[in-house]
Protein backbone atom coordinates (compact mmCIF):
# COMPACT_ATOMS: atom_id res chain seq x y z
CA UNK A 1 0.00 0.00 0.00
CA UNK A 2 0.99 3.17 -0.93
CA UNK A 3 2.10 5.69 1.94
CA UNK A 4 -0.56 8.24 0.73
CA UNK A 5 -3.95 7.01 0.27
CA UNK A 6 -5.63 8.34 -2.87
CA UNK A 7 -8.51 10.59 -2.33
CA UNK A 8 -11.85 8.92 -3.39
CA UNK A 9 -13.96 10.89 -5.65
CA UNK A 10 -17.33 11.78 -5.11
CA UNK A 11 -20.27 11.03 -7.38
CA UNK A 12 -20.71 15.30 -8.01
CA UNK A 13 -17.15 15.58 -9.25
CA UNK A 14 -17.03 12.70 -11.55
CA UNK A 15 -18.27 16.02 -14.51
CA UNK A 16 -14.68 17.72 -13.34
CA UNK A 17 -12.69 14.99 -13.08
CA UNK A 18 -14.08 13.79 -16.80
CA UNK A 19 -13.49 17.49 -18.47
CA UNK A 20 -10.00 17.25 -16.54
CA UNK A 21 -9.17 13.93 -18.01
CA UNK A 22 -10.12 14.74 -21.22
CA UNK A 23 -8.31 17.93 -21.59
CA UNK A 24 -4.94 15.98 -20.14
CA UNK A 25 -5.60 12.99 -22.58
CA UNK A 26 -6.19 15.00 -25.48
CA UNK A 27 -3.02 16.69 -25.08
CA UNK A 28 -1.16 12.83 -25.16
CA UNK A 29 -2.99 12.15 -27.97
CA UNK A 30 -1.92 14.45 -30.46
CA UNK A 31 1.60 13.58 -29.14
CA UNK A 32 0.10 10.16 -30.12
CA UNK A 33 -0.53 11.00 -33.41
CA UNK A 34 2.21 13.21 -34.18
CA UNK A 35 4.58 9.75 -33.65
CA UNK A 36 1.75 7.73 -36.08
CA UNK A 37 2.66 10.44 -38.57
CA UNK A 38 6.13 10.20 -38.52
CA UNK A 39 5.87 6.41 -39.35
CA UNK A 40 3.33 7.14 -41.96
CA UNK A 41 5.54 9.06 -44.15
CA UNK A 42 8.40 6.92 -43.72
CA UNK A 43 6.13 4.07 -44.30
CA UNK A 44 4.93 4.98 -47.52
CA UNK A 45 8.24 6.07 -49.07
CA UNK A 46 9.87 2.78 -48.19
CA UNK A 47 7.20 0.53 -49.41
CA UNK A 48 6.86 2.33 -52.45
CA UNK A 49 10.49 1.99 -53.32
CA UNK A 50 10.25 -1.80 -52.40
CA UNK A 51 7.30 -1.91 -55.01
CA UNK A 52 9.10 -0.30 -57.44
CA UNK A 53 11.77 -3.05 -57.05
CA UNK A 54 8.94 -5.97 -57.58
CA UNK A 55 7.74 -4.18 -60.68
CA UNK A 56 11.18 -4.37 -62.00
CA UNK A 57 11.70 -7.66 -61.52
CA UNK A 58 11.46 -9.45 -65.02
CA UNK A 59 9.59 -13.13 -64.88
CA UNK A 60 10.20 -13.87 -68.72
CA UNK A 61 13.70 -13.91 -67.64
CA UNK A 62 13.30 -16.92 -65.09
CA UNK A 63 14.59 -20.32 -66.05
CA UNK A 64 10.95 -22.15 -65.60
CA UNK A 65 7.96 -23.64 -67.31
CA UNK A 66 5.65 -20.79 -69.28
CA UNK A 67 2.61 -22.11 -67.20
CA UNK A 68 4.60 -21.43 -63.93
CA UNK A 69 5.99 -18.41 -64.94
CA UNK A 70 2.14 -17.16 -66.00
CA UNK A 71 0.89 -17.76 -62.40
CA UNK A 72 3.69 -16.25 -61.03
CA UNK A 73 3.09 -13.01 -62.82
CA UNK A 74 -0.18 -12.90 -61.69
CA UNK A 75 0.12 -13.04 -58.52
CA UNK A 76 3.43 -11.03 -58.40
CA UNK A 77 1.04 -8.04 -60.25
CA UNK A 78 -2.20 -8.90 -57.58
CA UNK A 79 0.10 -8.46 -54.54
CA UNK A 80 1.09 -5.01 -56.04
CA UNK A 81 -2.00 -3.95 -56.37
CA UNK A 82 -3.06 -5.53 -52.84
CA UNK A 83 -0.42 -3.68 -51.44
CA UNK A 84 -1.53 0.02 -53.30
CA UNK A 85 -4.81 -0.81 -51.90
CA UNK A 86 -3.65 -1.52 -48.34
CA UNK A 87 -1.69 2.16 -49.10
CA UNK A 88 -4.91 3.79 -50.54
CA UNK A 89 -7.10 2.57 -47.36
CA UNK A 90 -4.17 3.90 -44.99
CA UNK A 91 -4.31 6.62 -46.90
CA UNK A 92 -8.19 7.31 -46.40
CA UNK A 93 -8.43 6.37 -42.50
CA UNK A 94 -5.41 8.68 -42.24
CA UNK A 95 -6.26 12.07 -44.09
CA UNK A 96 -8.49 13.52 -41.30
CA UNK A 97 -5.16 13.67 -39.04
CA UNK A 98 -3.09 15.78 -41.97
CA UNK A 99 -3.14 19.75 -41.99
CA UNK A 100 -2.11 21.96 -44.15
CA UNK A 101 -2.86 19.77 -47.37
CA UNK A 102 -6.27 20.86 -49.65
CA UNK A 103 -8.34 18.62 -51.75
CA UNK A 104 -5.87 19.54 -55.10
CA UNK A 105 -2.49 19.47 -53.27
CA UNK A 106 -2.60 17.16 -49.96
CA UNK A 107 -0.69 14.19 -52.36
CA UNK A 108 2.10 16.56 -52.68
CA UNK A 109 4.26 16.96 -56.23
CA UNK A 110 4.10 13.03 -57.09
CA UNK A 111 1.04 12.56 -58.66
CA UNK A 112 2.13 9.06 -60.32
CA UNK A 113 2.28 7.49 -56.80
CA UNK A 114 -1.25 9.05 -54.67
CA UNK A 115 -0.32 6.97 -51.97
CA UNK A 116 2.48 9.13 -50.94
CA UNK A 117 1.62 12.28 -48.61
CA UNK A 118 3.39 14.12 -46.09
CA UNK A 119 2.02 14.50 -42.53
CA UNK A 120 4.91 17.39 -42.19
CA UNK A 121 2.05 19.77 -41.62
CA UNK A 122 1.22 18.34 -38.20
CA UNK A 123 -1.30 16.27 -37.07
CA UNK A 124 -5.00 17.28 -35.56
CA UNK A 125 -6.38 14.68 -33.41
CA UNK A 126 -10.06 16.55 -33.08
CA UNK A 127 -10.75 15.18 -36.23
CA UNK A 128 -10.52 11.13 -35.51
CA UNK A 129 -9.82 9.51 -31.80
CA UNK A 130 -6.90 7.15 -31.41
CA UNK A 131 -8.46 4.63 -30.07
CA UNK A 132 -11.27 4.62 -33.16
CA UNK A 133 -7.79 4.88 -35.65
CA UNK A 134 -6.63 2.04 -33.45
CA UNK A 135 -9.62 -0.32 -34.83
CA UNK A 136 -9.44 1.08 -38.13
CA UNK A 137 -5.82 0.54 -38.55
CA UNK A 138 -5.85 -2.90 -37.54
CA UNK A 139 -9.38 -4.11 -39.71
CA UNK A 140 -7.19 -2.20 -42.46
CA UNK A 141 -3.77 -4.55 -42.07
CA UNK A 142 -6.31 -7.92 -41.07
CA UNK A 143 -8.05 -7.67 -44.46
CA UNK A 144 -4.68 -6.88 -46.69
CA UNK A 145 -3.18 -10.17 -44.91
CA UNK A 146 -6.54 -12.43 -45.72
CA UNK A 147 -6.62 -11.34 -49.19
CA UNK A 148 -2.63 -11.05 -50.16
CA UNK A 149 -1.74 -14.53 -48.88
CA UNK A 150 -2.83 -16.70 -51.83
CA UNK A 151 -0.58 -13.69 -54.25
CA UNK A 152 2.58 -13.84 -52.03
CA UNK A 153 2.21 -17.84 -51.96
CA UNK A 154 2.33 -18.08 -55.96
CA UNK A 155 5.14 -14.90 -56.58
CA UNK A 156 7.26 -16.28 -54.06
CA UNK A 157 8.18 -19.28 -55.41
CA UNK A 158 10.16 -17.58 -58.11
CA UNK A 159 10.45 -13.93 -56.29
CA UNK A 160 11.76 -14.90 -53.25
CA UNK A 161 14.34 -11.63 -51.20
CA UNK A 162 12.24 -9.05 -52.80
CA UNK A 163 8.58 -10.50 -51.66
CA UNK A 164 10.02 -10.52 -48.31
CA UNK A 165 11.29 -7.23 -47.99
CA UNK A 166 7.37 -6.09 -49.03
CA UNK A 167 5.98 -8.03 -46.50
CA UNK A 168 8.65 -7.52 -43.36
CA UNK A 169 8.41 -3.73 -44.08
CA UNK A 170 4.30 -3.75 -43.80
CA UNK A 171 5.12 -6.12 -40.94
CA UNK A 172 7.60 -3.71 -39.28
CA UNK A 173 5.20 -1.02 -39.67
CA UNK A 174 2.17 -2.63 -38.62
CA UNK A 175 4.22 -3.58 -35.17
CA UNK A 176 5.70 -0.72 -34.73
CA UNK A 177 2.36 1.10 -34.72
CA UNK A 178 0.58 -1.43 -32.28
CA UNK A 179 3.77 -0.53 -29.86
CA UNK A 180 2.13 3.03 -30.02
CA UNK A 181 -1.36 2.39 -29.79
CA UNK A 182 -0.81 -0.32 -26.89
CA UNK A 183 0.65 2.24 -24.66
CA UNK A 184 -1.42 3.49 -21.34
CA UNK A 185 -3.00 6.11 -23.80
CA UNK A 186 -5.26 3.76 -25.01
CA UNK A 187 -6.21 2.40 -22.29
CA UNK A 188 -6.96 5.81 -19.84
CA UNK A 189 -8.91 7.26 -23.22
CA UNK A 190 -10.87 3.81 -22.89
CA UNK A 191 -11.63 4.50 -19.60
CA UNK A 192 -12.99 7.66 -20.17
CA UNK A 193 -14.83 6.75 -22.71
CA UNK A 194 -16.52 4.26 -20.56
CA UNK A 195 -17.19 6.90 -18.06
CA UNK A 196 -18.53 9.13 -20.81
CA UNK A 197 -20.60 6.04 -21.84
CA UNK A 198 -22.28 5.24 -18.76
CA UNK A 199 -22.76 8.91 -17.96
CA UNK A 200 -25.02 9.09 -21.25
CA UNK A 201 -26.59 5.86 -19.93
CA UNK A 202 -27.19 7.80 -16.52
CA UNK A 203 -28.60 10.76 -18.12
CA UNK A 204 -31.23 8.70 -20.39
CA UNK A 205 -32.40 7.00 -16.73
CA UNK A 206 -32.29 10.09 -15.23
CA UNK A 207 -34.83 11.37 -18.11
CA UNK A 208 -36.66 8.09 -17.85
CA UNK A 209 -37.25 8.94 -14.24
CA UNK A 210 -38.12 12.55 -14.35
CA UNK A 211 -40.84 11.51 -17.14
CA UNK A 212 -42.38 8.76 -15.08
CA UNK A 213 -42.77 11.53 -12.19
CA UNK A 214 -44.57 13.89 -14.02
CA UNK A 215 -46.95 10.99 -15.59
CA UNK A 216 -47.65 10.07 -11.70
CA UNK A 217 -47.84 13.45 -11.09
CA UNK A 218 -50.54 14.34 -13.82
CA UNK A 219 -52.56 11.17 -12.39
CA UNK A 220 -52.50 12.21 -8.69
CA UNK A 221 -54.19 15.52 -10.08
CA UNK A 222 -56.94 13.23 -11.86
CA UNK A 223 -57.18 11.39 -8.79
CA UNK A 224 -57.98 14.34 -6.57
CA UNK A 225 -60.22 15.65 -9.08
CA UNK A 226 -62.25 12.19 -9.69
CA UNK A 227 -62.44 12.08 -5.71
CA UNK A 228 -63.91 15.36 -5.31
CA UNK A 229 -66.08 15.35 -8.33
CA UNK A 230 -67.81 11.63 -7.11
CA UNK A 231 -67.85 14.11 -3.36
CA UNK A 232 -69.83 16.79 -4.92
CA UNK A 233 -71.93 14.22 -6.82
CA UNK A 234 -73.00 12.60 -3.44
CA UNK A 235 -73.57 15.38 -1.78
CA UNK A 236 -75.91 16.60 -4.71
CA UNK A 237 -77.67 12.83 -4.31
CA UNK A 238 -78.31 13.42 -0.92
CA UNK A 239 -79.65 16.83 -1.37
CA UNK A 240 -82.15 15.49 -3.43
CA UNK A 241 -83.12 12.27 -0.84
CA UNK A 242 -84.23 15.13 1.54
CA UNK A 243 -86.45 16.86 -1.30
CA UNK A 244 -90.09 16.10 -1.06
CA UNK A 245 -90.58 15.31 -4.76
CA UNK A 246 -87.60 13.01 -4.22
CA UNK A 247 -89.30 11.90 -1.02
CA UNK A 248 -92.71 11.51 -2.89
CA UNK A 249 -91.51 9.65 -5.84
CA UNK A 250 -89.66 7.28 -3.70
CA UNK A 251 -92.73 6.25 -2.34
CA UNK A 252 -94.14 6.09 -5.81
CA UNK A 253 -91.47 3.65 -6.95
CA UNK A 254 -91.80 1.46 -4.03
CA UNK A 255 -95.15 1.47 -4.88
CA UNK A 256 -94.49 0.61 -8.26
CA UNK A 257 -91.99 -2.33 -6.81
CA UNK A 258 -94.73 -3.73 -4.20
CA UNK A 259 -97.25 -3.91 -7.66
CA UNK A 260 -94.64 -5.88 -9.65
CA UNK A 261 -93.78 -8.11 -6.85
CA UNK A 262 -97.84 -8.78 -6.28
CA UNK A 263 -98.33 -9.45 -10.22
CA UNK A 264 -95.14 -11.90 -10.47
CA UNK A 265 -96.65 -13.81 -7.55
CA UNK A 266 -99.88 -14.09 -9.22
CA UNK A 267 -98.53 -15.42 -12.19
CA UNK A 268 -96.48 -17.76 -10.37
CA UNK A 269 -99.45 -19.05 -8.50
CA UNK A 270 -101.41 -19.45 -12.42
CA UNK A 271 -98.05 -21.42 -13.56
CA UNK A 272 -99.03 -23.65 -10.51
CA UNK A 273 -103.04 -24.72 -11.74
CA UNK A 274 -101.42 -25.43 -15.35
CA UNK A 275 -101.10 -28.86 -16.07
CA UNK A 276 -98.44 -28.99 -17.89
CA UNK A 277 -98.16 -32.95 -17.88
CA UNK A 278 -101.51 -33.10 -19.74
CA UNK A 279 -100.61 -30.38 -21.98
CA UNK A 280 -97.73 -32.03 -23.03
CA UNK A 281 -99.44 -34.99 -23.15
CA UNK A 282 -102.11 -33.65 -26.06
CA UNK A 283 -99.86 -31.32 -28.02
CA UNK A 284 -96.87 -33.50 -27.94
CA UNK A 285 -96.74 -34.55 -31.74
CA UNK A 286 -96.94 -31.08 -32.99
CA UNK A 287 -93.58 -29.14 -32.61
CA UNK A 288 -94.31 -25.98 -32.73
CA UNK A 289 -97.03 -26.48 -29.74
CA UNK A 290 -94.81 -28.38 -28.06
CA UNK A 291 -91.97 -25.21 -28.21
CA UNK A 292 -94.70 -23.04 -26.59
CA UNK A 293 -94.96 -25.67 -23.70
CA UNK A 294 -91.41 -26.00 -22.67
CA UNK A 295 -90.87 -22.13 -22.89
CA UNK A 296 -93.90 -21.45 -20.77
CA UNK A 297 -92.75 -24.66 -18.29
CA UNK A 298 -88.78 -23.19 -18.51
CA UNK A 299 -89.95 -19.48 -18.12
CA UNK A 300 -93.22 -18.79 -17.31
CA UNK A 301 -93.37 -15.16 -15.54
CA UNK A 302 -90.77 -14.04 -18.24
CA UNK A 303 -92.94 -15.65 -21.41
CA UNK A 304 -96.10 -15.23 -19.98
CA UNK A 305 -95.31 -11.10 -19.29
CA UNK A 306 -93.98 -11.59 -22.98
CA UNK A 307 -96.64 -13.10 -25.03
CA UNK A 308 -99.41 -14.27 -23.05
CA UNK A 309 -101.78 -15.50 -26.15
CA UNK A 310 -99.44 -18.22 -27.06
CA UNK A 311 -100.27 -20.33 -23.52
CA UNK A 312 -103.87 -19.08 -23.61
CA UNK A 313 -104.76 -19.79 -27.25
CA UNK A 314 -102.96 -23.23 -26.40
CA UNK A 315 -105.07 -23.98 -23.39
CA UNK A 316 -108.10 -23.08 -24.97
CA UNK A 317 -107.78 -24.98 -28.16
CA UNK A 318 -106.89 -27.90 -25.70
CA UNK A 319 -110.41 -27.17 -23.83
CA UNK A 320 -107.77 -26.81 -20.66
CA UNK A 321 -108.98 -23.43 -19.81
CA UNK A 322 -110.82 -23.75 -16.39
CA UNK A 323 -112.54 -21.23 -14.77
CA UNK A 324 -109.72 -21.13 -11.74
CA UNK A 325 -107.39 -20.50 -14.82
CA UNK A 326 -109.88 -17.80 -16.00
CA UNK A 327 -110.02 -16.29 -12.79
CA UNK A 328 -106.30 -15.93 -12.01
CA UNK A 329 -106.14 -14.66 -15.81
CA UNK A 330 -108.37 -12.12 -14.58
CA UNK A 331 -107.12 -11.49 -11.69
CA UNK A 332 -103.28 -10.44 -12.97
CA UNK A 333 -105.06 -8.34 -16.02
CA UNK A 334 -106.13 -6.10 -12.94
CA UNK A 335 -102.86 -5.78 -11.23
CA UNK A 336 -101.32 -5.17 -14.66
CA UNK A 337 -103.51 -2.52 -15.04
CA UNK A 338 -103.09 -1.22 -12.17
CA UNK A 339 -99.09 -1.27 -12.23
CA UNK A 340 -99.19 0.65 -15.86
CA UNK A 341 -101.67 3.54 -13.76
CA UNK A 342 -99.29 3.70 -11.11
CA UNK A 343 -95.83 3.96 -13.29
CA UNK A 344 -97.56 7.00 -15.06
CA UNK A 345 -97.35 8.90 -11.49
CA UNK A 346 -93.32 7.74 -11.38
CA UNK A 347 -91.38 11.23 -12.04
CA UNK A 348 -87.96 11.26 -12.78
CA UNK A 349 -85.55 10.00 -10.59
CA UNK A 350 -82.93 12.80 -10.87
CA UNK A 351 -80.10 10.83 -8.49
CA UNK A 352 -79.84 8.03 -11.33
CA UNK A 353 -77.95 10.10 -13.39
CA UNK A 354 -75.67 11.44 -10.79
CA UNK A 355 -75.28 7.41 -9.35
CA UNK A 356 -74.24 6.53 -12.66
CA UNK A 357 -71.92 8.99 -13.36
CA UNK A 358 -70.65 8.89 -9.95
CA UNK A 359 -70.34 4.66 -10.75
CA UNK A 360 -68.00 5.83 -13.84
CA UNK A 361 -65.97 8.10 -12.15
CA UNK A 362 -64.73 5.52 -9.79
CA UNK A 363 -64.20 3.11 -12.43
CA UNK A 364 -61.95 5.75 -13.82
CA UNK A 365 -60.38 6.66 -10.24
CA UNK A 366 -59.52 2.76 -9.94
CA UNK A 367 -57.94 2.68 -13.23
CA UNK A 368 -55.67 5.76 -12.98
CA UNK A 369 -54.42 4.17 -9.60
CA UNK A 370 -53.69 1.15 -11.23
CA UNK A 371 -51.55 2.99 -13.62
CA UNK A 372 -49.91 4.72 -10.60
CA UNK A 373 -48.88 1.33 -9.13
CA UNK A 374 -47.41 0.37 -12.42
CA UNK A 375 -45.92 3.90 -12.45
CA UNK A 376 -44.34 3.24 -8.70
CA UNK A 377 -42.94 -0.12 -9.21
CA UNK A 378 -41.24 2.15 -12.71
CA UNK A 379 -39.66 4.34 -10.94
CA UNK A 380 -38.50 1.60 -8.35
CA UNK A 381 -37.18 -0.06 -11.42
CA UNK A 382 -35.39 3.05 -12.90
CA UNK A 383 -34.00 3.89 -9.47
CA UNK A 384 -32.32 0.78 -8.85
CA UNK A 385 -30.88 1.33 -12.24
CA UNK A 386 -29.66 5.00 -11.66
CA UNK A 387 -27.58 3.75 -8.44
CA UNK A 388 -25.96 0.95 -10.07
CA UNK A 389 -24.79 3.23 -12.97
CA UNK A 390 -23.51 5.73 -10.49
CA UNK A 391 -21.51 2.80 -8.68
CA UNK A 392 -20.14 1.77 -11.94
CA UNK A 393 -18.73 5.68 -12.89
CA UNK A 394 -17.39 5.76 -9.58
CA UNK A 395 -15.83 2.58 -9.71
CA UNK A 396 -14.19 2.96 -13.19
CA UNK A 397 -12.83 6.32 -11.58
CA UNK A 398 -11.46 5.53 -8.02
CA UNK A 399 -10.19 2.68 -9.65
CA UNK A 400 -8.18 4.81 -12.66
CA UNK A 401 -7.22 7.15 -9.71
CA UNK A 402 -5.85 4.75 -7.36
CA UNK A 403 -3.47 2.51 -10.34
Amino acid sequence: MSEVETEKIGFGDVGDWLENKKGAFREDEKNAFGKVGERLDGFYVSVEEKLDVLVAIDIESKKEHERAKILVRQGLDNYINSVRVLLKELTKISSPLAEGFDSKNRMGSDSKNPEKFSFAGGLAANEIGLGEFAVEVTEVFNRFEKTSAIFYGRANYLVGDEMADVRNEIRRFYNGLAEILKESLIKGLKEIGDVKLKLDELHSVEKNLGDVEKEIVVRDKKIYKAKNDVGELRDDVEDMKKSSEYISGMEVRDEVKRLEAGLDREIVRLKEIVDFKRLTGLVHSNEREMGIVKDFRAHFVTEFSKDRGRLLGLLSGCNMMSDEIRVKVDLIEKRGSELREKRKSVGIDYTAGKLKEIERLEEVREGVELENIKGDRRLEKLRLELRGLKSGVLKIVNDFESK
